[in-house]
């Protein structure tokens, strides 16, 4: 496997972990806004910690 494809494979992988650090804090305005239960925003965020 070449550096760039290992480089490109790295990248792409460290997008889902960036993704859900960025939506983590905002979950509590989002279930605020769409009147979601706190066990929704809960199991929401477990969802994303699951392997």
């Amino acid at each position: 496997m070449s550096t760039g494809s290992l480089l490109l494979l790295a990248g792409l992988a460290a997008l889902g972990a960036l993704a859900a650090n960025i939506i983590l804090p905002a979950f509590p305005d989002i279930g605020t806004e769409l009147r979601a239960a706190a066990t929704a925003s809960t199991l929401r965020s477990c969802s994303l910690t699951a392997p």
